[in-house]
């Protein structure tokens, strides 16, 4: 499969802030920005797949070799004024902020997976992998007065080189169904700063075992258990070891000293199975060393400065149900809702931290087929409230639809999708540091955005997908990509 495409969008915000001085609450100064990101790149990408059947017990050899790239710029305009309290413009600008970030990023993936199933019901599967990557980026800072800020261009040169192999042999005994895997990894990752002119260099090597347990009960009934632990790299802008100017108050910076987190995770859980449906009820325990934590800091004057730090860890501990009904052929229905206990500590500016919590998140999927090759879909999706590194976040609630239309055998697919239909997503973040500062942030995003994807199949080909076979896990839906 080959792709290529030009790739064009663009945002804009309106921001109003206003300064005061502890501990009177009479604000001193108020400010108006206004700001639009025009975005443009070009991206390709092609997916090579064989696979080789060596027996008729199915053992095969499976090869997949992946390439993308992309070419972009990424442009931000500022303006900003001095307003009075209504929030009236006085007078012209009293700065214009222009920035530009060009990036240039590459990626090659290569795949070898073996299986080998034997006759009395066990399998055993073996891979390898690497996975190579590397971004140019070039950011260009422009002001109008030109020596009010610090010119915060500069240059960033990334890349990651991955280098794994896996083992995992399933069997069953006693009537048991188990499932035990190992892999390990290398990572050599390097970014280099020209303004700094220094490397951030990490040689890691890592491993990650597994294990899934199962029994089948009468009447469909199954009993599991599982651990499992996961590396979740940084990326982006939270690598990225320069400041990027936000508004006149805020500033972002990058930390290219980032580590991966590690996720080590547990679940007990019940299935029941009926007529293509399934209940599910699940306890789980997470736990996350080296969090990734977005702080914030007070800076000159009254700039603050956000970055990313890790923090020591983070423990979630709670219950999931799920039901996914599939009563009749033309409806389906997936409901899911968790409630947990969240606990966050660590070390913050040589201070120790702990902050906890009790909250609750919830989706549904509903699926209705009007026709062999029409299908609808609405989804609903609620996060509650949480704590984080120096305040909390406020709950967000969404709702998203797509309808999916096929064509020429299922050969052209065109998927019309409208996203956040009641103009519900907000983001209210709330963070301080006693005596330094304070700040509440309420970010909305454009409802009723309308997307249009149109794909092409050529001799039906489709990507292969690795399933553990974990039925916590199963998200039935309508196969629209959102």
């Amino acid at each position: 499969a080959v792709r290529y495409g030009e790739f064009n969008s663009g945002w804009d915000r309106h921001l109003e802030s206003k300064e005061w001085i502890v501990p009177d609450t009479t604000p001193v100064q108020y400010y108006l920005s206004e700001e639009d990101g025009p975005r443009r790149s070009k991206y390709f990408s092609t997916d090579l797949y064989f696979k080789q059947q060596l027996d008729t017990l199915g053992q095969k050899l499976e090869i997949n070799v992946f390439l993308a790239g992309r070419d972009g710029n990424d442009e931000e305009n500022t303006k900003e004024w001095i307003s009075d309290a209504s929030w009236n413009k006085q007078g012209d600008p009293i700065r214009y902020i222009n920035t530009l970030e060009k990036e240039n990023a590459r990626q090659m993936q290569n795949k070898l997976d073996y299986t080998k199933p034997f006759r009395n019901n066990a399998t055993l599967e073996a891979g390898l992998l690497t996975d190579h990557s590397k971004d140019n980026e070039d950011y260009i800072f422009g002001q109008i007065p030109a020596s009010e800020i610090p010119d915060y261009s500069n240059k960033m040169k990334f890349r990651q080189d991955i280098y794994a192999a896996y083992l995992t042999f399933s069997h069953q005994l006693f009537g048991f169904e188990y499932l035990l895997g190992l892999r390990g990894e290398y990572t050599h990752r390097v970014i280099t700063s020209e303004q700094a002119g220094l490397d951030y260099t990490i040689d890691q090597p890592d491993y990650f075992p597994s294990l899934h347990i199962s029994r089948k009960l009468k009447k469909d009934h199954q009993l599991y258990t599982s651990y499992s632990r996961r590396i979740d790299r940084p990326g982006g802008r939270q690598l990225e070891p320069f400041t990027y100017y936000r508004d006149a108050n805020n500033r972002w910076r990058g930390n290219p000293d980032l580590k991966p987190e590690y996720i080590n995770s547990f679940e007990l859980g019940w299935l029941k199975k009926w007529k293509g449906s399934f209940m599910s009820l699940e306890g789980f325990y997470k736990n996350t060393k080296n969090l990734i934590s977005r702080v914030s800091e007070a800076s000159e004057g009254t700039v603050i400065t956000h970055t990313f730090v890790n923090l020591n860890q983070d423990h979630s501990l709670g219950g999931e149900a799920m039901i996914s009904i599939d009563a009749v052929k033309w409806l389906s229905l997936n409901l899911m809702g968790s409630v947990y206990y969240y606990e966050l500590d660590g070390e913050l500016n040589g201070e120790p931290l702990n902050e906890f919590t009790t909250t609750w998140n919830t989706r549904m999927n509903a699926g209705v087929k009007l026709k062999s090759s029409t299908r609808f879909e609405i989804r609903t999706t609620y996060r509650g409230p949480t704590v984080t590194a120096q305040g909390s976040r406020e709950g967000t609630f969404t709702a998203d639809a797509a309808i999916r239309q096929d064509f020429l055998k299922r050969s052209l697919s065109a998927v019309l999708q409208v996203k956040d239909i009641f103009g519900t997503l907000k983001y209210e973040i709330t963070s301080s540091e006693k005596n330094v500062f304070y700040e509440r942030s309420r970010f909305t995003m454009e409802p009723q955005v309308v997307m249009l994807t149109l794909s092409y199949k050529f001799n039906n080909f489709q990507l292969r997908k690795d399933d553990m076979g974990d039925p916590g896990n199963s998200d039935s839906g309508m196969d629209i990509s959102y």
